[in-house]
């Protein structure tokens, strides 16, 4: 028993969005980021603490994700900090970071990960990588919690595993006294109903520096991993999983093998010195809804002279009045999308600009443009 409530704060969130239940709640005030309560614990047991979603009107699925921050290496900050900035102004649901958040697990460093995450507006969900349990997976755990979870967000099933246990060992089997701890809970969970899967951890599954290269297998024979493997990979099959996402090579890549997308994020801030090149620090932007999944791998560093036009990503023709409808746009190379920073105006027809997006505050017909250098490109939208 406690004499004084416990405080919890949750943060990078979307406050006034977000509902807060527990049988212990004592009190509650918020901002438009965070959360504050207060749990009277008074007597023992177990203390159960849900939250609920509230869309916007209108309000789809995206999201961000990105790789190999290594936060605490100072040649990493300028990536990152590009890679902030540009989930920040595509403001999405939330962001995801699939390992090698620090470049060396130590205290300082964390800290270093903690001051630097504080200016993403959005939650961030993480996978531990090798570069974040060199000694053990303790202050990952303190500062980012479970090595794996998982939640449920419009009908689909986001799956957060560890292949990274213990620095290098590449596998789902965890150090200590379970081993097969996480395989019992992924076979439970991923066989809960959802339209769409995707898992995120942060070796590759095949091919260099994977849990297939032997470099990772000084103490486990090759059969046992190819069978590994393979159960994983029928296991992912079975249930549905449509992606794979990971780290670690630092650059990027996108493969389709037995109907599941294996898509590697690139270096989401990692150094120079961590292999990573300025031209392969990228974000991954997702839209997720009836039609399916889709996946838009946007690079942050680029001559200005490769933009040869800028064009609407995922573009509604109607909105709910009352919506805030995020206002992404690309610069278009030959080959590669570019992250932009174009500004807005309305042309024609009701509703406002704040920052990157559009507010839908009346019904009408609205044309907006997007204006980067010398290149524009509009829309119109219905608010209905």
């Amino acid at each position: 028993p406690r004499a004084e409530p416990l405080e919890i704060i949750i943060s990078n969130i979307r406050a006034s969005q977000l509902e807060l239940n527990c049988n212990k709640l004592k009190n509650i005030s918020r901002n438009e980021t965070e959360i504050h309560a207060e749990l009277s614990l008074t007597d023992t047991g177990t203390v159960k603490i849900e939250t609920a979603y509230s869309p916007r009107p209108g309000e789809r699925l995206n999201f961000i994700a990105f790789s190999d921050t290594h936060l605490g290496d100072p040649e990493a900050e300028e990536h990152f900090t590009r890679v902030l900035k540009h989930t920040n102004m595509r403001d999405p649901l939330f962001a995801v970071n699939a390992g090698d958040i620090v470049d060396v697990d130590e205290p300082a460093q964390w800290k270093i990960f903690e001051e630097r995450a504080a200016a993403l507006k959005v939650p961030l969900f993480t996978t531990i990588g090798n570069h974040d349990s060199y000694l053990s997976s303790k202050l990952y755990r303190k500062h980012l919690g479970d090595l794996f979870y998982y939640f449920k967000f419009f009908d689909a099933q986001f799956l957060f595993l560890d292949n990274a246990q213990k620095y290098n060992r590449a596998s789902l089997y965890m150090d200590g006294s379970d081993p097969e701890a996480q395989w019992n809970w992924l076979t439970a969970r991923i066989k809960e109903p959802a339209k769409h899967r995707i898992v995120f951890f942060h070796f590759p599954v095949f091919g260099n520096r994977s849990m297939m290269d032997p470099m990772y297998m000084q103490s486990t024979p090759l059969e046992k991993r190819k069978a590994e493997v393979e159960q994983m990979i029928q296991l992912f099959r079975e249930s549905g999983v449509e992606y794979i996402c990971f780290g670690h090579i630092h650059s990027p890549d996108r493969q389709l093998m037995d109907g599941i997308v294996h898509l590697r994020l690139g270096g989401g801030g990692g150094s120079k010195a961590s292999n990573t090149d300025d031209r392969d620090v990228n974000l991954v932007h997702f839209f997720i809804d009836e039609s399916g999944i889709r996946d838009y791998t946007v690079f942050l560093y680029f001559n200005p002279a490769e933009v040869e036009r800028i064009e609407f990503c995922e573009p509604r023709g109607r909105l709910p009045a009352g919506a805030r409808e995020p206002l992404v746009v690309h610069g278009v190379a030959k080959n590669r999308l570019l992250g932009i920073e174009p500004e807005f105006k309305i042309i024609s027809g009701p509703g406002k600009i704040d920052g990157n997006a559009f507010i839908a505050d009346s019904a009408g017909r609205t044309v907006i443009e997007a204006r980067h250098n010398s290149h524009k490109s509009r829309i119109e939208l219905e608010v209905f």
